[in-house]
């Protein structure tokens, strides 16, 4: 389906802010595609392109472990980025860290969540450490909330 065009065209006529994103989302694409061959020979994570202007690159990296190394070619990086027709004038690369959620741990941190097995449960050992501390603290009212949790630990046992 090729109905992209005529409508980018009636836009255009329009003088609309919708043709600046549309013309700097093309950008975007065509700068992320010049550059991946570049990015991928320094570094070896997963990375995408964050922001872009004439003078400042900004890279997003799933890994710490990728945004240091990349950190220590940077000089090198921004050399071979400069070569390109489109990043002639870049001046600065800056690398941010944001991990990717996949579906994969976000199921095991809600399975890790509804596993009693892994909860902490307060002991007997635990109380009678609470009820002697408690003894030994001159502050009333910390006093009292201490013997509150060691009774509080009594009954759910």
């Amino acid at each position: 389906m090729d109905s992209a065009k005529p409508i980018y065209k009636y836009l255009t006529k329009q003088n609309s802010q919708v043709v600046d994103l549309i013309t700097y989302g093309q950008a975007i694409h065509k700068i992320n595609n010049d550059i991946k061959v570049i990015i991928n020979q320094h570094i070896t994570g997963e990375w995408r392109l964050g922001k872009f202007s004439d003078d400042e690159l900004t890279l997003i990296l799933s890994s710490a472990e990728s945004a240091g190394r990349l950190r220590f070619k940077v000089g090198n990086v921004l050399q071979d980025l400069r070569t390109l027709e489109s990043c002639k004038l870049l001046n600065k690369i800056n690398i941010k860290v944001k991990p990717e959620i996949t579906a994969e741990s976000d199921s095991e941190a809600k399975a890790n969540k509804l596993n009693k097995d892994t909860e902490l449960k307060p002991s007997r050992s635990g109380q009678q450490l609470l009820k002697s501390l408690a003894d030994n603290i001159d502050d009333p009212g910390l006093k009292a909330s201490l013997q509150r949790l060691a009774n509080r630990i009594y009954l759910e046992d």
